[in-house]
């Protein structure tokens, strides 16, 4: 891989970090306005829920561990999962967490 390649994949990396950021920040948004009783635990004066969900929303969308089921062997192949995988991926989940409060203070709560 070359010096442009390698930079091309490192913005579309981040293009895609910035979609799902802005729509994780969306869902919260709409679990919160949601009259589904369901829900209705969630508010705006809830922001453990918006901090778990938004976490949560960061760890799916920066892991990158993958995982197989064979339900006619029962087994679960997981692969992508090592030391580095982990560091990377908490530093990635740090990431994608702070771009969704981001677009989340800019889209969402800059309404009046």
């Amino acid at each position: 891989m070359n010096s442009n390649q390698a930079i091309l994949l490192l913005i579309a990396q981040f293009i895609t970090q910035l979609k799902v950021s802005g729509f994780v920040s969306w869902i919260i948004e709409q679990m919160k306005k949601s009259q589904w009783k369901g829900l209705s635990w969630i508010n705006a004066n809830t922001p453990w829920v918006t901090r778990i969900v938004a976490a949560i929303g960061a760890a799916l969308s920066a892991a990158g561990i993958h995982y197989t089921w064979n339900s006619t062997a029962g087994t679960l192949m997981i692969t992508g999962l090592s030391l580095t995988t982990v560091i990377s991926g908490l530093w990635q989940v740090a990431i994608s967490y702070l771009l969704q409060y981001g677009w989340y203070r800019a889209a969402i709560q800059s309404k009046p």
